[in-house]
């Protein structure tokens, strides 16, 4: 059972690191407090300062199976006084918090090894004298460890608006509302869904319910959007703490299900925050803001104004990452990056952003890298675009692999490096319209390196298709062409587009259409390459300026960054509708500083969308995008290009 008792004669809500107005100055314990045995898994659950009293705390692990699975309740039935457990008649069974919001679920469940938990409160009275039953909130514990319980150095934890937003996003990519939180169970789903629960710690500490300066990502590596966080948790404080509900009422209108006006509204504040998580670039951002009070929000550290949108960016900078380029991620969420032209090596930081012991990696052979790419062992492939000209394998912890580097095969300054549906790697050249083949061993196919057509002078970007085609965009030469498995450029290629001018990305989605954004005139073309004649069609919109890096979500839609803008991303469904407003998603670190962005751009298998900025390093959009099949060559091997794990 758990206690908690204020000095100072006022009610102190919850502990933390940001300062509240009316209570004590800082969320430490106040002189006098005392903590009693909290067994296992205790705390407390809070609408912004105030306790919530008469709450039904539940504790669910993810489900398993098909898109809307159920979340599955851990609590077992209990008689324990006042931390008795009671039936809600669906099955679940759920405790009651105290009167100053305490829980304590203590031998009252049994969670099953490797499961991923979280706590949902529902309900309950925050001072206003009634039960509001728009009051959502949610917080996520991790993973269930082989003793089947959680250890008590959990506890406490303070279930509050800040840790709901934590949990809403970085959960995103696998919860439909706040009791459908799944995962298709396959090997990749589990550990992208081990990957975002375990990235929700990263933006709040449990242990105060809150976001603040001093919050940093795991080992400090990264930088954490607090301030975006309060200022969502105030929205949502707003009403939880509701007396007539009007703030609910306002929220729940513009947080509906699907972002659009007549879409289905949520009828708690952790579905709403859910759904703001998918559809982050609403209209109606200023007015989620401006719910929040002006003076006395209980959320001090918050944004002054309202932002341009409410997607959750995390910014890592490992030492000497400055100018990456390409963006890789491995089966097991790792992020695998390199500096554009440069020679400080291979880049690896976890799904956590921290990085691998060893990184930068610079194994024999490698000296200026530009291109990079993981096949389905998770071995990285790197170019050296030095004259001499080199193919580079790592394995998964950077150490060079039997017969690197490989020097053979036609290499002349490589550039981009991509896998095909056989495993196969495939390198484009610089200056002399060629790509040269290697087999997954690093054997040169006899017939590499392939001729392109003259326009192809540089080809930058390569992108595989299950169909066994490889496309190449040529950095000069206003076409889109491709090479079939055996070398030959297929009929009815290369398709030239006069104003195409500098395409440097390339994707190939779910229906085999390639996606190429080419950032001198803001467009993106979107090519059918699976009825002929080929043709294609532009995409624009959405907060388009100098479209740049391309990747496509398990939902089959592309996400493109923007190489110069203030903001970083664009959204676009399968048919190429913008799905983000006229400014974008996202802020560039440090724009109007002389820094750039918007280069490599990936999703990850937890839903988060990576993307190259210089010289900041990667940013992270926490749980923006539907989780896809990582690495990209398994997701083209397996024909799971647009698919969700």
């Amino acid at each position: 059972m758990l206690r908690l008792r204020c000095a100072l004669g006022c009610v102190c809500a919850w502990m933390g690191a940001v300062a509240l107005t009316g209570c004590s100055t800082s969320f430490a314990p106040a002189v006098g407090a005392s903590v009693s045995s909290m067994g296992a898994l205790a705390g407390r659950v809070n609408g912004g300062r105030q306790p919530i009293a008469g709450a039904h705390v539940y504790l669910y692990a993810a489900g398993v199976g098909a898109a809307g699975t159920s979340s599955v309740s851990l609590l077992q039935a209990a008689a324990n006084g006042p931390y008795s457990t009671y039936s809600d008649g669906t099955g679940s069974y759920y405790q009651l918090t105290g009167s100053q919001g305490q829980f304590d679920l203590d031998g009252e469940y049994h969670c099953t090894a490797g499961t991923q938990l979280y706590l949902y409160s529902r309900g309950g009275d925050a001072g206003s004298g009634s039960d509001n039953e728009s009051a959502g909130l949610m917080a996520a514990l991790g993973e269930c460890p082989a003793g089947g319980a959680l250890p008590s150095t959990l506890s406490p934890i303070y279930m509050t608006e800040a840790t709901t937003v934590a949990a809403a996003y970085a959960l995103a990519g696998f919860a439909t509302d706040a009791t459908h939180v799944w995962s298709s169970g396959s090997a990749q789903a589990v550990v992208g869904i081990r990957n975002a629960f375990a990235n929700a710690a990263q933006m709040v500490t449990l242990s105060s319910g809150a976001a603040g300066a001093s919050q940093t990502t795991k080992g400090g590596y990264g930088t954490v959007p607090y301030a975006a966080v309060n200022s969502l948790a105030n929205s949502l404080a707003a009403c939880v703490n509701s007396v007539d509900g009007s703030a609910c009422t306002s929220l729940f209108g513009w947080a509906t299900a699907d972002g659009t006006a007549g879409g289905m509204q949520p009828v708690e504040t952790a579905t709403a925050a859910i759904n703001i998580a998918h559809y982050p670039g609403t209209s109606h951002v200023a007015d989620i803001w401006g719910l929040a009070p002006g003076i006395g929000a209980p959320y001090q550290q918050a944004l002054g104004s309202a932002p341009n949108d409410w997607t959750m960016q995390l910014v890592f900078s490992p030492a000497g990452l400055t100018k990456p380029w390409t963006v890789s991620v491995d089966s097991q969420g790792n992020v695998w990056s390199a500096n554009e032209a440069g020679s400080e090596g291979l880049f690896k930081l976890s799904s956590l952003g921290v990085p691998a012991s060893g990184s930068p990696f610079k194994p024999t052979g490698l000296n200026v890298t530009f291109g990079l790419a993981v096949d389905g062992s998770d071995n990285v492939w790197a170019t050296d675009v030095e004259s001499s000209g080199a193919l580079i394998e790592v394995d998964s912890n950077g150490n060079a692999l039997a017969g690197s580097p490989f020097t053979s095969g036609g290499l002349t300054e490589p550039l981009s490096v991509a896998l095909d549906v056989s495993g196969n790697v495939w390198v484009g050249n610089f200056l002399n319209n060629t790509v040269a083949k290697f087999s997954g061993s690093g054997v040169a196919d006899p017939g590499s390196p392939f001729t392109l057509d003259p326009n192809a002078q540089i080809a930058i970007a390569l992108a595989a298709s299950p169909s066994g085609r490889m496309y190449v965009a040529p950095n000069f030469g206003d076409e889109l062409t491709a090479l079939d498995s055996n070398g030959s450029v297929p009929v009815g290629f290369p398709i030239t587009k006069t104003s195409i001018i500098y395409p440097q990305f390339l994707a190939v989605d779910a229906d085999g259409n390639v996606w190429m954004p080419h950032y001198k005139n803001g467009e993106v073309w979107k090519f059918n390459t699976t009825v002929t004649p080929y043709g294609g069609t532009t995409v624009s919109g959405g907060g388009m300026y100098e479209p740049h890096g391309v990747a496509v979500d398990g939902s089959n839609r592309a996400w493109v960054s923007d190489l110069e803008a203030t903001w970083l991303l664009s959204e676009y469904a399968a048919d190429g509708t913008a799905l983000t407003p006229g400014t974008g998603l996202g802020q560039n670190p440090g724009a109007g500083a002389g820094t750039t962005g918007g280069y490599g751009t990936a999703i990850d298998g937890s839903g988060d969308v990576w993307v190259a900025t210089w010289p900041a390093g990667l940013v992270e959009f926490v749980g923006a995008a539907t989780p896809v099949v990582t690495p990209l060559a398994t997701a083209v091997k397996l024909n799971k290009l647009g698919q969700r794990p």
